[in-house]
């Protein structure tokens, strides 16, 4: 039997988180509510922070007056009000990314092992799609639209699963035309715009990953079946998430080397290549017509999104995972949270002040004038005026 056409698992329980411990440590069982807490220290930037029942991971996705958190736990959805949670559920979306996306009134998650939805009134588990171990969908982040959810593997596979029911719409192979069999290959993230999907796949051009490229495959949104291809000049050492469109423009993250390229979406023309200095680990934020890009060697960068030219560069005082955009500031990670200038990168203000022994450990969400972003400990709101 084809391991993608398993009938979904079904259920409308909601279920208590059991805590977990950080990773390493033990944990204790049971529910525990999270509480309100007054402002860390005398950082007034901190709106608000309540306690984690595990550390959080991944990338917080707003749901209008709420903020999601993935954790060791399980999900929960807390308000961006005053942080008490209005649902939590302890099905855990695992995986290093940790990848939600939103349409209307669900939300998608993809990790190890399972594609799911979730009702985002009420965190009730919808559908879930169970998925094979080679077929790990927690590399490259999903996209939706009203009819499917667009999901890719690490065996460079590109599938579309009903919004309903988490049934397989089509099943799309990335052939390898001729790629290195025992070198590792996989989607890292998708973009949708039309009726067109872009899957970014890492082609290692050597064993070792010594040598590696970005492939982006250009699919009808409707069947599945691809339109083109299009092959980074050189070498370019892989991403590690998804495009971010700009126009007719594809702009990719480079992961290992920092080289950030940007391909014409209808033509799949190299339009233009920046060599930044670093792994590039995140989805670039992108405003205005600039693109900011944080590396794990302590840069910062805006890049003009047209044409690849570097705006301003900002040393960080360590590598930087996760950076969004937040009014006239750009809200960074790394490892603390500070808050930059976009127009020029002057930093501002000092590092927010987080809980004793607290470090952040997640992505960053951002609704009108406030950031959250969790840590081991606790979960923040920071105002960026």
């Amino acid at each position: 039997m084809n391991p993608y056409d398993r009938a979904p698992r079904r259920s409308a329980t909601l279920r208590c988180w059991s805590v977990a411990a950080l990773t390493a440590l033990a944990g204790c069982t049971g529910c525990v509510e999270a509480t309100t807490t007054p402002p860390v220290g005398r950082d007034a930037r901190i709106v608000w922070s309540v306690d984690l029942p595990a550390a959080g991971d991944g990338v917080p996705v707003m749901l209008g007056d709420r903020v999601v958190v993935a954790g060791d736990s399980g999900i929960a959805a807390y308000s961006t009000a005053d942080g008490t949670v209005v649902w939590r559920s302890r099905i855990r979306v695992r995986g290093s990314n940790r990848s939600f996306v939103v349409d209307g009134d669900v939300l998608f998650a993809a990790g190890v092992g399972a594609a799911r939805a979730f009702d985002t009134r009420t965190g009730a588990l919808l559908w879930e799609r169970p998925m094979p171990q080679e077929s790990s969908l927690d590399a490259a982040d999903p996209v939706a639209d009203a009819r499917a959810v667009y999901v890719g593997t690490r065996d460079l596979r590109v599938l579309a699963l009903s919004r309903e029911t988490g049934e397989p719409l089509w099943d799309s192979a990335v052939p390898r035309n001729g790629w290195h069999e025992s070198t590792r290959q996989i989607v890292a993230g998708l973009a949708l715009s039309g009726d067109t999907v872009y899957a970014a796949v890492n082609r290692d051009l050597t064993p070792g990953k010594y040598e590696s490229a970005v492939v982006v495959v250009a699919f009808d949104r409707n069947t599945g079946h691809e339109l083109w291809r299009a092959q980074t000049s050189g070498t370019v050492t892989g991403t590690s998430a998804a495009p971010v469109l700009f126009g007719r423009l594809l702009i990719i993250g480079g992961a290992r080397d920092g080289h950030s390229v940007a391909i014409d979406r209808f033509t799949g023309q190299e339009v233009w290549k920046q060599d930044l200095y670093g792994y590039v680990w995140s989805t670039p934020p992108l405003r205005d017509g600039r693109v900011y890009f944080g590396t794990q060697a302590g840069r910062l960068y805006a890049v003009d999104a047209a044409s690849g030219r570097s705006i301003w560069e900002t040393g960080l005082k360590g590598g930087s995972t996760y950076q969004e955009v937040c009014g006239d500031k750009l809200v960074v990670e790394n490892t603390a949270v500070e808050l930059f200038d976009r127009a020029t990168g002057a930093p501002v203000g000092t590092k927010i002040q987080l809980a004793p022994h607290d470090f952040v450990s997640s992505g960053i969400a951002v609704s009108g004038n406030r950031a959250f972003f969790a840590g081991q400990q606790k979960l923040y709101a920071i105002r960026c005026d």
